[in-house]
């Protein structure tokens, strides 16, 4: 009996594939290895850079906002912002902006934003938001626009800590005015 030829020949296929599967696996391992290796545990050094190697014109205030708490960087003084039981008792945003107001009173944080409000010119709000903060954001940059405050924002990793001109983090921030 006369064998098919077909049934003699051997196929690559199979391991083609098995092969592009071990590289698929192995781009995998080393972007996550990258990945970790740059991001995890890490201080982000924000500050402003230009050509000439200082900030020129307006300078920012960084105050950074989680959803819960304003920070004031490089103080690292924070005001407890409770929008969630703010937001039951109020009816307008301008009732709730008055309520944000009433937290930030009498604080460190109420000192520069008023030096910032009054110093336009020179000064500027940048606004850190982490992602645990972004579905309220509106409701704080809606807080700044009313106040007539000129302000800027950038998302941040949430899991960055921040050092704001060399100033070293602190991941014990000082609370103001929690129980108001």
């Amino acid at each position: 009996m006369k064998q098919d030829d077909n049934s003699l020949a051997v196929s690559l296929f199979p391991m083609f594939n098995i092969m592009l599967a071990t590289l698929g696996v192995l781009v995998f391992i080393l972007c996550s290895v990258v990945t970790l290796s740059l991001g995890i545990d890490k201080p982000v050094d924000i500050g402003i850079i230009t050509p000439y190697g200082s900030a020129q014109g307006r300078q920012p205030v960084y105050i950074e906002w989680n959803g819960k708490q304003l920070i004031l960087y490089p103080q690292k003084t924070a005001v407890a912002i409770p929008l969630k039981k703010i937001l039951k008792r109020v009816r307008s945003y301008l009732q709730l902006y008055a309520n944000i107001g009433k937290k930030i009173y009498g604080t460190v944080v109420e000192k520069v934003l008023t030096r910032v409000k009054n110093n336009t010119d020179s000064e500027y709000i940048l606004i850190l938001v982490r992602p645990s903060g972004f579905r309220s954001f509106k409701l704080i940059k809606g807080f700044f626009e009313h106040n007539k405050m000129a302000i800027g924002y950038e998302p941040v990793n949430q899991l960055w800590q921040l050092r704001i001109k060399g100033g070293k983090y602190d991941s014990k921030v000082k609370i103001e005015n929690q129980n108001k």
